[in-house]
């Protein structure tokens, strides 16, 4: 049975070489999650460091929590499960399970950030980046197992 190609995968498949498309076709939604997820990553910092300058790094993570979590939901709905409509009925319990799974993440990475950087004094600059990969697996399994489990078959 053929995969169905994605948005992504289809946007991607001029460049992609002959012989790894069968292999991005396969994992074209761990692949587009990992895309977006470092863009929301870029998203994070690039609010996340200008505040730091004259805020802690547990305070400058707000804003910068809500910039990513904005981005992200739109990108994984749209491009990594593309799932649902965007109209209300579908909309709205995906945007209110997305933003309680994405709280807890943030409370993950803040706990993090509290044991890390505040209690044992690690440079919060590299707190940040190692938060930033556990909440990058975190959102991954409850993006796939609670916010967006109908998935149409791939």
């Amino acid at each position: 049975m053929e995969r169905k190609k994605s948005k992504f995968y289809s946007f991607l498949e001029p460049v992609i070489p002959k012989f790894l498309r069968p292999t991005v076709l396969k994992y074209q939604e761990i692949l587009s999650y990992l895309v977006f997820g470092v863009l929301s990553t870029v998203v994070n910092f690039a609010v996340y460091f200008p505040i730091n300058l004259f805020a802690p790094g547990i305070v400058a993570n707000i804003p910068a929590w809500v910039a990513a979590v904005a981005f992200s939901f739109v990108t994984n709905k749209a491009f990594v499960f593309e799932n649902g409509g965007w109209d209300k009925a579908a909309l709205w319990p995906q945007l209110r399970d997305f933003t309680a799974a994405r709280i807890f993440s943030l409370l993950l990475e803040e706990a993090v950030f509290l044991v890390f950087a505040t209690l044992l004094h690690f440079s919060e600059a590299w707190v940040k980046v190692a938060g930033q990969v556990i909440v990058v697996i975190a959102n991954y399994i409850t993006g796939k197992l609670f916010v967006f489990k109908n998935k149409k078959s791939s």
